[in-house]
């Protein structure tokens, strides 16, 4: 969630392009972890598209983007293993999983 305002300080334009990536890849795989590392990897790439910014906002955008994939080493590996659960607005029962 930090990394996800330290983008927003850093520039709502491109904040926004990443969280809109972050919804579509959620609601198409189902799988938030997916999203959220699209969407933080999103923010320096397109900021280096755009040309918005300088070296060192780019530099701290990249950061932030490899902060957000080493966060979610565990579920990279469960991604590629087949078992990463998958969000859902139902709830689960009790006594299941």
């Amino acid at each position: 969630m930090a990394v996800g305002a330290i983008l927003l300080v850093l520039d709502w334009r491109l904040a926004l392009i990443s969280l809109g990536l972050f919804i579509v890849i959620t609601a198409l795989t189902r799988y938030v972890s997916l999203g959220a590392m699209i969407g933080g990897a999103a923010f320096p790439i397109s900021q280096f598209i755009i040309g918005i910014g300088g070296y060192w906002e780019l530099l701290a955008t990249s950061m932030c983007a490899i902060l957000v994939i080493v966060r979610h080493k565990e579920n990279i590996k469960r991604l590629v293993k087949g078992e990463e659960s998958k969000f859902s607005f139902k709830r689960r029962r009790e006594g299941s999983g």
